[in-house]
């Protein structure tokens, strides 16, 4: 159970971790709608969408896993705060951003609690995620079109680079979810 006391304790982790750094949250937006809504759920007499709460509760506890391991997720967090936090629905362009950095931070948070260790480089172009020499791609597309040109765009910069790489999807939003 997700009681009332862990919500806000979450949102006052997540307020935290974006005060530290130096995240301007922007209304109507990503992080800070997350924020809006889930204290609206607290401040609430009658049950409201739970989907915020479910993605408060997963952000948090990769945050939490990345926070207490000393991995930096900076860049990831503030380009979070752009965007819809809301899966399964398709986004306009752009809108996607917390879902892509969500589960970059997400796929970290799984790789440092099974003993590996990881990082995410601190900038939103090319690779995701680094695992010893193997890159991880992590994308979230709008739909199944998408798909092939992704990998295909992974496959030759490996290529290039000489490098191997692991391709992670979450299709919720293409798919309707």
């Amino acid at each position: 159970v997700y009681s009332a006391a862990q919500v806000k304790a979450d949102v006052t982790f997540l307020k935290y971790l974006c005060k530290k750094n130096k995240v301007q949250l922007k209304p109507e937006t990503g992080l800070s709608r997350l924020i809006e809504e889930c204290q609206a759920f607290l401040e609430a007499d009658v049950v409201l969408d739970t989907k915020p709460l479910s993605v408060l509760f997963s952000l948090t506890a990769s945050l939490r896993d990345l926070w207490v391991r000393d991995v930096a997720f900076e860049i990831q967090l503030r380009a979070m705060n752009q965007g819809n936090y809301m899966y399964g629905s398709t986004d306009k362009e752009h809108d996607h951003f917390f879902k892509d950095f969500e589960y970059e931070i997400f796929s970290a948070a799984q790789i440092v609690k099974a003993g590996l260790a990881t990082s995410l480089p601190q900038h939103t172009v090319g690779e995701d995620l680094r695992v010893g020499d193997i890159e991880i791609q992590c994308k979230h597309p709008t739909t199944p079109n998408q798909v092939e040109g992704l990998m295909r765009d992974f496959r030759i910069r490996l290529n290039n680079e000489n490098k191997y790489g692991v391709f992670g999807l979450a299709v919720e939003d293409c798919f309707g979810y």
